[in-house]
């Protein structure tokens, strides 16, 4: 059986996978409460390091819970992974506990300046809803079209960059094919939206967390992956449909 508390097992999409974070996979965390650090199950030596009380939680079949003001996870071995130009798709699944009118970053690496981090997270009313999908690029910020995500439910983001422009997934369906400009849809920018990706300059990243940049995260988040491609509309479905039972969907 796939996906339970101590699995081996990883379901998603493998063609191009170079990073994979998964609570209910024993590769990359032991099952326990008192356990202090996870592995990418790509590259094991890419280790995450539990900050200032951020835990191991069993419930649905294993995720990382977070309180939203000071936890998160620092992970360490930054080389290999898409840098400037390079074409990706970043996913995670995460399940957001408090509504209140704060960014909640979900997951984000790159080097702070601009154009040159990659993150998902949900904004606050300053640039949209609250609640709503973001995407941070440091100057290419954008917000898209989505409900309050601050719901308790659990959500699957994918953000794929194609080397012009964004790809954006929310629970297994398109939200933008990217072909969007940036201030359609609460960004704060007005200029044709390329995340500024084409022209960052490469080198490896300065950092990669999970649960922190714009706002730490509060609630549970579990798979958390990274290609080197973009992924097709029918591969993003197929990792939300063999993730989705182990959140109850």
């Amino acid at each position: 059986m796939s996906g339970r508390v101590g699995s081996i097992t990883t379901d998603i999409i493998a063609d191009g996978l170079v990073f994979n974070m998964d609570p209910a996979n024993r590769a990359s965390t032991i099952p326990s409460t008192s356990t202090t650090i996870c592995k990418d199950t790509i590259n094991t030596s890419r280790t995450g390091n539990f900050e200032s009380g951020t835990s191991f939680n069993p419930n649905y079949n294993g995720v990382y819970s977070f309180d939203g003001t000071d936890d998160y996870i620092n992970i360490t071995t930054l080389s290999d992974l898409p840098v400037g130009a390079s074409t990706r798709t970043m996913g995670v699944w995460f399940r957001c506990t408090n509504t209140d009118n704060s960014e909640r970053s979900m997951i984000s690496y790159g080097t702070s300046s601009t154009g040159r981090i990659y993150t998902i997270y949900l904004t606050n009313t300053t640039y949209g809803t609250n609640g709503q999908l973001r995407f941070g690029g440091w100057s290419t910020d954008i917000t898209f079209d989505t409900a309050n995500l601050k719901d308790s439910n659990w959500h699957y983001a994918v953000i794929a960059y194609n080397g012009t422009g964004l790809l954006v997934w929310l629970d297994g369906e398109v939200v933008t094919n990217g072909t969007w400009s940036a201030g359609g849809a609460g960004g704060a920018d007005t200029t044709p939206f390329d995340c500024s990706l084409n022209t960052a300059a490469g080198g490896t990243p300065s950092y990669f967390w999970i649960g922190r940049r714009w706002g730490r995260f509060s609630g549970d988040i579990g798979n958390s992956h990274l290609y080197n491609r973009v992924l097709s509309t029918n591969e993003v479905l197929h990792n939300y449909n063999a993730l989705k039972g182990r959140f109850g969907l």
